[in-house]
């Protein structure tokens, strides 16, 4: 009930004043309350609709590690950092070696970084949206979450919904909107939200924390809508799918994919129609596409 009273009182509410009610008092020793770290490669059409939807639900910070990126990748992080939103790190690695490899240690990086500026950090890619389905925001989720050192957070796949290339004036979160099916049960891999603090070691999924802090799981499957949700774009559009994506696994799994693959990955995830995000289209939309 509480989701649907927030829908409608957002959907009352002028875009330029949403991002007001995040901003509610609260005791934080640390400069940032919730920070978002992520390593990209040639992602740059996707950047600023990343940046601006999770800054809708109440992330503070950014660490980008730049992996290699020959695309336009500045000029559209070169604002945000100019306003102190994001650290900007360069990480390249050779087109030899492995995508994965070079996040991990980049994860471990951000979490030094991340130690004594933010309470709450969290691991993604830039094809990944926290979606807080119970919640008006992810401040309100964590501080619901305060006892816990880390939430784990389950994927939700999203295919290419058959789309070439997603239009320079649509977004991807109002364009992609088939999703695999539920199947009660069925788990995918998982991302966290961690404190920095607690981390033993690091991970790109889930952080082996000190002993004395324990961890929230939201990754079993059993609810098709649980309080929170991870959408992973894993294809984007196709014109994404057949050249970054592709790219990428042929230096993971050392081999091209066959036409058979190109055909499986085009069409995987389109099971279900889900627009839940439509809820986020005008806010983001003024975010990303407004102003001067």
């Amino acid at each position: 009930m509480r989701k649907w009273i927030l829908i409608v009182l957002c959907l009352l509410i002028p875009t330029q004043v949403f991002s007001q009610f995040l901003e509610k008092p609260r005791k934080n020793k640390y400069k940032y309350f919730i920070s978002v770290t992520a390593m990209f490669n040639q992602e740059a059409p996707y950047l600023k609709e990343w940046i601006e939807y999770h800054k809708l639900i109440g992330v503070e910070h950014f660490y980008l590690y730049n992996n290699s990126s020959e695309d336009h990748y500045l000029e559209v992080l070169q604002p945000y950092v100019d306003s102190g939103e994001v650290d900007l790190i360069d990480w390249p690695s050779s087109r030899s070696s492995s995508w994965v490899g070079a996040q991990y240690v980049a994860v471990d990086n951000a979490l030094e970084k991340a130690k004594t500026e933010t309470r709450w950090l969290a691991i993604i890619d830039i094809d990944e949206f926290f979606v807080p389905l119970e919640h008006y925001s992810l401040i309100d989720f964590l501080e619901d979450h305060e006892e816990y050192g880390q939430i784990v957070v389950m994927w939700r796949y999203y295919g290419t919904s058959n789309v070439e290339k997603i239009p320079s004036d649509k977004l991807l979160i109002e364009t992609l909107l088939y999703r695999e099916e539920f199947v009660p049960g069925k788990v995918n891999k998982s991302k966290c939200i961690v404190k920095p603090k607690a981390v033993l070691k690091g991970d790109v999924h889930i952080c082996e924390l000190i002993p004395s802090y324990k961890t929230a799981y939201y990754n079993e499957g059993l609810e098709e809508y649980p309080p929170i949700i991870l959408n992973h774009y894993w294809t984007r559009d196709i014109d994404f799918l057949m050249s970054v994506k592709h790219e990428r696994q042929q230096r993971l799994y050392k081999r091209p994919w066959t036409e058979k693959e190109k055909e499986y990955y085009q069409n995987i995830y389109n099971d279900v129609l889900d627009d839940t995000m439509l809820f986020y289209e005008p806010f983001l939309r003024d975010a990303v596409f407004g102003g001067p």
